[in-house]
């Protein structure tokens, strides 16, 4: 276990919850989930977060820079949401299943008065509260289907007090319960100190996607509307960044070989996953930041980010994204299985100077009025006394 900087000054009525345990499914890769978590553990008030990872990396060494104190414990995770549609499921709850008494002991040692799991892939946070009576709060990051999400999609309402969900969509996921009135609707917030509204009013012509390597993102749609953005705007480059897992490491391959085939050698980059500074300049710079999810977007972090920072965003309409943009107005929504429609929407962005600040100026309002971090803080503030006022009634 490693301990937070003594140094560090308790946030102002830190006491008034206490502590909050926040259990996550990643000590590595930063995705959406650990993204969203680390906003809200180094910007936590009226609580003092304990964050506890399955396993070392670079998000439980970000957690540890910022100050905040990170245990690492074995919580028999799932590797990646196809395992939630899969057998592989049961062997992975039986893990989380023998952490949660371990887990149940910290608990007890540190006084916790609350434990919020970070997504639905671990289990351990949930039945470690049960076995020390302690509230739950379970946040519901993944839209999934098949026998197994029935099962566990149930289970979550039952061993929460709240199940705080990122969008409707994800609610509306949920498989029916008779707890169901336990669910929470909370859209992540954004931190405008470091996603920046940053004005260009000359055009990049830089195209840009932010997401780990995963079939569902919609990287091939994206590598394909390429193509057909290059025949109207012959100077546009684009740029994916973002990690993967080795299961997808094939499917990078797959796309590289695709971008070649399309003749895009000079005008497609693959990049690495970067830090979340540089991923705010990288979408900073661009003209238009996709969203070009094939499966249901859960949420879509990296479409507020776009929106925070004054870069134009083009979404598939499949899910969160939907319900933040305003088609036309704040952004543009397309197809999920349509590169013609997608390329075709960020031809006119490319192409029309005056449309792109419109829909920039629309978007910036929408975050700063809906969607910045102290929002998102505030209600989950609310959301923690309510339930503990709850559970001592």
């Amino acid at each position: 276990m490693s301990t937070a900087d003594p140094s560090r000054t308790p946030d102002e009525g830190a006491e008034e919850i206490g502590c909050v345990m926040h259990v996550t499914s990643s000590g590595d890769l930063f995705g959406g989930a650990e993204n969203a978590l680390l906003d809200i553990v180094t910007h936590a008030r009226s609580w003092t977060p304990l964050v506890v990872v399955p396993f070392e990396g670079a998000f439980a060494a970000a957690v540890r820079s910022a100050g905040m104190e990170c245990t690492v414990m074995g919580l028999g995770v799932l590797r990646h949401r196809g395992e939630l549609r899969s057998p592989v499921l049961i062997f992975r709850l039986l893990g989380g299943l023998i952490a949660s008494a371990r887990l149940a002991a910290l608990i007890r040692r540190r006084q916790v008065r609350l434990v919020h799991s970070n997504t639905s892939a671990v289990t351990a946070g949930a039945l470690a509260a049960r076995l020390a009576r302690v509230p739950h709060v379970w946040h519901v990051r993944e839209v999934s289907d098949g026998f197994a999400w029935s099962i566990l999609g149930r289970m979550i309402p039952l061993l929460s007090a709240r199940v705080l969900c990122i969008s409707e969509t994800v609610a509306r996921n949920l498989p029916p319960s008779r707890r169901n009135d336990r669910v929470v609707v909370i859209r992540d917030g954004i931190d405008t100190t470091l996603f920046a509204y940053a004005p260009h009013h000359k055009p990049t012509g830089h195209v840009l996607m932010v997401a780990r390597l995963n079939p569902n993102k919609g990287h091939e749609l994206f590598v394909r509307a390429a193509a057909r953005t290059k025949v109207s705007v012959p100077g546009a480059t684009f740029e994916m960044v973002g990690g993967f897992l080795p299961v997808y490491a094939g499917f990078r391959d797959r796309l590289v070989t695709l971008a070649a085939e399309l003749g895009l050698d000079d005008s497609v980059t693959f990049s690495p996953h970067a830090p979340r500074s540089a991923i705010a300049a990288k979408i900073a710079f661009a003209d238009v930041v996709v969203v070009p999810s094939v499966w249901i977007e859960p949420g879509g972090l990296v479409v507020l980010e776009g929106m925070a920072v004054g870069t134009a965003v083009v979404a598939t309409r499949r899910g969160g994204p939907a319900e933040v943009i305003d088609d036309g107005e704040n952004g543009f929504l397309v197809s999920h299985d349509d590169s013609a429609e997608l390329a075709a929407a960020i031809s006119r962005i490319l192409l029309d100077n005056d449309l792109r600040m419109r829909i920039t100026s629309n978007a910036i309002k929408t975050v700063e009025e809906r969607h910045t971090l102290p929002m998102h803080i505030d209600r989950l503030r609310a959301l923690y006394r309510d339930v503990m006022r709850s559970e001592a009634s």
